[in-house]
């Protein structure tokens, strides 16, 4: 049995394609008008941030779902949008400003702060009952695996999309048990327990999947690169795990380093929200510094040199913030971006991966050596902070919650 749990592992890890990412624009959250233009393209946006270690998967799932509703289908799962962060509910608001640029339609809006909304415009879209969709997603909390489940934007948008594809029907229990038997239904856990549990799914599952995944093989692709402002280039970045070098090998002194210019700035100048946001980062990099696990190793850098710009923007505010490559963050600072493959959206990337095939900072996992975008930790879902401007916000939710 060990011995064929083994073949099984190893025809998979053959097989299985590289994560292709729907990354945001190499400036961070997109603005609402920017949201739109990308909805005009494909309806359906997912951004690494909800993607769940899945975002291709995911954006397909979706999209099959909406070419079954009867009325027009617009999904968000993105980070909050620049001039929305400060309203009481950014979902309800960006669906009623994409409606009025895209018209009417069946509105599903999830961000990565706040309450999610569902709504319809129009006298169509509005008759679609969805409550088959939220009752299912709440008796998925319900049974899910874990002690606390914590269903995904993503699990939320499946299943409202299938109700209104199949109008007035349940979803029954079985199907159910099968959409949240996947690894996109719920926030893990950052146990061992929870990584063992889900590492036993994919193997169950494997046999079951196998025939799709070599049917999706033979469409993966690389995009082309979309135009780019003045002094940006873009190249096509493949989950390339080949070893190579990092430009930039992690130095832990630089965190010591910005905690002794912090320590040193003027009472007067404490009062900057440069100064507040450098010691937000020192603080969440103080938390994940010490752990001994690379990828935290890794984000404690990216922090300590988002840190040290930011001091350095008390004096120069125009200099932007610190945004690492998302290829391989220890590259250094985005000065470019990227298409990731299968993605229709650029990324920020350093120059190196920008003109070139670049290879991913990996993880090890049970499948082996793996782009570390395929996980499901917060350097996964934030890019190291190259898909969101609030990494040290997100990573001290993610290590202080209970």
């Amino acid at each position: 049995m060990r011995r064929r749990v083994l073949l099984v592992a190893l025809v998979w890890a053959m097989l299985a394609a590289p994560v292709a990412a729907h990354a945001t624009a190499g400036t961070g959250p997109l603005p609402v008008d920017d949201l739109a233009a990308a909805l005009r393209d494909d309806p359906i946006l997912v951004e690494p941030t909800l993607g769940t270690g899945d975002t291709a998967g995911v954006h397909d799932v979706l999209t099959d779902l909406a070419a079954d509703v009867d009325v027009p289908v617009y999904v968000v799962l993105a980070s909050v949008p620049p001039e929305l962060r400060t309203a009481e509910d950014p979902a309800q608001q960006a669906a009623a400003l994409l409606h009025a640029e895209l018209g009417d339609g069946l509105y599903v809006v999830h961000f990565t702060d706040g309450i999610g909304w569902t709504g319809g415009f129009g006298a169509a879209a509005k008759a679609i009952d969805t409550t088959p969709g939220q009752r299912a997603n709440t008796r998925a909390d319900e049974i899910g695996p874990q002690e606390y489940n914590q269903g995904t934007a993503a699990l939320e948008a499946e299943l409202i999309l299938r109700s209104a594809a199949d109008p007035g029907q349940e979803i029954s229990d079985r199907r159910l048990r099968e959409i949240i038997d996947t690894p996109r239904a719920f926030v893990p856990t950052e146990t061992a327990e929870r990584a063992d549990q889900l590492a036993l799914r994919w193997v169950v599952t494997i046999a079951a999947t196998l025939a799709v995944l070599i049917a999706g093989l033979s469409l993966a692709a690389v995009g082309h690169a979309a135009p780019l402002p003045a002094r940006r280039r873009s190249g096509t970045a493949v989950a390339d795990t080949s070893p190579r070098p990092a430009l930039n090998p992690v130095d832990p002194a630089i965190l010591q380093r910005a905690h002794r210019r912090f320590d040193a700035l003027p009472v007067a100048d404490l009062r900057s929200p440069h100064a507040v946001a450098a010691e937000e980062a020192l603080a969440a990099a103080d938390l994940v510094a010490d752990s001994g696990d690379r990828l935290d190793a890794v984000g404690a850098w990216v922090l300590a040199q988002q840190a040290g710009r930011e001091l350095d923007r008390i004096r120069r505010p125009s200099r932007p913030p610190f945004r690492p490559c998302i290829v391989h963050p220890e590259h250094g600072e985005a000065t470019s971006t990227v298409r990731l493959s299968g993605s229709s959206i650029d990324a920020p990337a350093c120059a190196a991966c920008g003109r070139a095939r670049g290879s991913f900072l990996t993880i090890r996992t049970w499948r082996g050596e793996r782009p570390y975008l395929d996980g499901s930790s917060v350097w996964a879902r934030t890019g190291f902070g190259a898909l969101v401007d609030d990494l040290a916000r997100q990573v001290v939710a993610d290590r202080t919650r209970s």
